[in-house]
């Protein structure tokens, strides 16, 4: 039996999916919806956008370098808008910018539309996936490293370079793990070249313009951010293994 699936755009169904988690969602004030999800990072993030064009006297290594977002949507203040409203007002355009770029995404995957609605209904109706950035905004720089992940998955798809590097900037920017993007993407561009007897040279290159962005971008956040930033209090092995350990014991 043929089914005639709504909306021939993959956009529409992003959207029309997004409507549905706006009109079911609990709605609480900035401070209530930032305590009702926990998220603990909110402070930081605060003292980075109150403080633009700024920087706070001191903060977390790896929060400070997201300062970019942060500082950036605090310059808001300055037309009136306050850091509550500029908050959710990013998050919801990072929302529709990455309900694009999935959309284009899974257009040159050619997913059929059956499939679409299934896969962008797991995504879209997933409880973490929206619902915690609708209750706490704040935390938008988690969702510019998702559509920076997208652009640049979108990038590969599609083999434009310059778009590819643009999305793992992206995700840079957002969060510093966007940087793990690279080993992935440049087995895939080898990979490919390999196996469609392409330029092996040019798929080097290629990776290499990709490791140079991500590392650009890093070593600018560390260096703007150098006289506040705060080391871990612990390294990532001891929050690695102690994750494990608690999974055990539990």
């Amino acid at each position: 039996m043929n089914i005639r699936w709504p909306f021939k755009s993959h956009f529409a169904v992003f959207v029309s999916l997004f409507f549905f988690v706006i009109l079911t969602n609990q709605w609480l004030s900035f401070s209530k919806g930032i305590q009702y999800v926990q998220a603990n990072d909110s402070e930081k993030y605060l003292a980075l956008a109150e403080s633009s064009p700024h920087l706070p006297a001191a903060a977390h290594s790896h929060m400070a370098e997201r300062f970019i977002i942060h500082s950036g949507i605090g310059l808001v203040k300055f037309t009136g808008v306050s850091i509550a409203t500029a908050y959710t007002l990013a998050a919801f355009i990072v929302m529709f910018l990455l309900f694009f770029s999935l959309a284009k995404l899974f257009e040159s995957l050619r997913i059929s539309k059956q499939n679409l609605w299934i896969m962008a209904g797991v995504l879209v109706l997933d409880p973490y996936f929206l619902r915690y950035y609708l209750l706490a905004p704040v935390m938008v720089s988690d969702l510019v490293f998702l559509l920076g992940m997208t652009v640049a998955l979108l990038g590969f798809t599609q083999k434009k370079l310059a778009l590819t590097a643009t999305g793992v900037a992206v995700a840079v920017i957002g969060r510093q793990t966007g940087i793990l993007l690279l080993p992935g993407l440049t087995l895939g561009i080898l990979y490919g070249a390999y196996k469609n007897k392409k330029n092996l040279k040019q798929a080097f290159s290629h990776a290499l313009v990709l490791t140079l962005v991500a590392l650009a971008v890093t070593m600018f956040q560390k260096w703007v951010v150098r006289d506040i930033a705060q080391p871990f209090a612990a390294s990532f092995w001891v929050y690695f293994i102690g994750s494990i350990v608690d999974l055990q014991v539990s």
